[in-house]
């Protein structure tokens, strides 16, 4: 009974991600290209990218924590209210004045600076569900952000302002738990406000590391190239990018009920888990590359030469990075929380090292050839951990 509902939390989970990439990349963003061009595509794919960067990042972290907390803490839900309301004004402040030295004026940032606090929001609040494993309740609340979306789309359309996409999305979700939910409702502050607030902020610095990876690519190379490469590369790692968005809410999942399991964790062997790695990695990598110009041809032919000229190289770092985002799980599981900050540390460090350096020398075959130097590394980094793990039996 309980294999058969964490089966049916999976599945709920996959859909309710699936589906709102699902809206966004293969509807909206696909539209947005048709009606404007790649280089508008472009510019929205890296100011999003910085809010997923900051604000996503951050919103799953808090949710998490409060997940972590709930049986070693005494806390409410005014701790993490009042929390939630300070990182919301650091968030604006923020995303505002990033948006203002763009010149993209006042009220352009205003709108930006609320996007980005709501999908903070977003994040938190699926803890709602998440506290009490309610994973119907946790699809339709997706359900309601693709649904936003659309009508987002359609205010986008008329107004020429994207920032309504999010806005709405993300609006009609929130309120949703606003109303309906319990983790916004107050209660007495306890006692152990200072202790949770610095827990918070150790678990976001891991959390921005990894997200700082995962988009780094449409800050940089907007910035160094300019927005219609970023879109090349974003058409170019879709469906790798994609399953990684996929995967990693669900390896939270995972946690959840694996780390319970220790003991059947710890009893896997390192070569057979390298083994279907490679294997798991092999096979991706050949799905990958066969499946983006096919996908590039029906949604963005006017980009096809320049996709299928990198295509080879983007997607062995794709494949490394879905790899590395499951065998990181068993890290935090078996390992804990400083195994797993030193591996995103040093990942990140040599990501942004080798693809920085390298873009300069080769372009944009350079970030692609870079980031998969990043992702080898962390799986590799990751191998060696849990070998010497093994050899000293911890």
């Amino acid at each position: 009974m309980i294999k058969k509902k964490t089966a049916g939390d999976f599945v709920y989970t996959f859909i309710a991600l699936l589906l709102v990439n699902v809206v966004l990349q293969i509807v909206i963003y696909p539209i947005i290209n048709r009606f404007y061009s790649s280089e508008i595509l472009g510019e929205i794919v890296y100011y999003t990218g910085v809010i997923y960067t900051l604000s996503a990042s951050i919103g799953g972290a808090v949710a998490n924590q409060k997940l972590l907390l709930r049986d070693k803490y005494k806390h409410t839900n005014s701790d993490f209210n009042a929390i939630t309301l300070g990182i919301n004004v650091i968030i604006f402040c923020f995303l505002f004045v990033i948006a203002l030295a763009s010149n993209i004026g006042i009220f352009s940032a205003s709108l930006y600076g609320t996007a980005g606090c709501l999908v903070f929001l977003r994040y938190y609040a699926e803890v709602e569900f998440r506290l009490t494993k309610n994973f119907k309740g946790y699809l339709f609340y997706y359900i309601l952000v693709s649904f936003g979306y659309l009508i987002g789309l359609g205010v986008f359309l008329l107004t020429g302002l994207w920032y309504f996409i999010f806005i709405i999305g993300e609006s009609i979700a929130v309120a949703y738990v606003l109303f309906k939910g319990s983790i916004f409702k107050p209660q007495p502050k306890s006692g152990e406000f200072a202790v949770i607030t610095k827990l918070v902020f150790i678990l976001s610095v891991s959390y921005l590391l990894g997200a700082l990876a995962a988009h780094y690519y449409k800050i940089f190379i907007n910035l160094y190239f300019g927005g219609d490469d970023v879109t090349v590369y974003y058409v170019s790692s879709f469906f790798g990018k994609s399953l990684d968005l996929v995967i990693t809410p669900i390896t939270t999942l995972m946690i959840s009920y694996l780390s319970t399991k220790n003991k059947n964790i710890a009893n896997l062997s390192v070569k057979k888990v390298l083994s279907i790695s490679i294997i798991a990695g092999i096979l991706l990598y050949i799905g990958f590359v066969v499946a983006t110009p096919i996908y590039c041809g029906l949604l963005y032919s006017n980009l096809y030469e320049r996709v299928f000229s990198i295509n080879f190289i983007v997607n062995i770092a794709q494949s490394f990075s879905v790899v590395s985002s499951i065998l990181i799980v068993l890290i935090l599981i078996k390992y804990g929380t400083k195994a797993h900050f030193i591996v995103q540390a040093i990942f990140v460090a040599i990501y942004v090292i080798s693809s920085t350096v390298l873009s300069v020398l080769f372009g944009l075959m350079g970030f692609a050839i870079g980031a998969s130097i990043g992702y080898f590394c962390k799986c590799i980094m990751i191998f060696i951990i849990s070998y010497i793990g093994r050899r000293k039996n911890v």
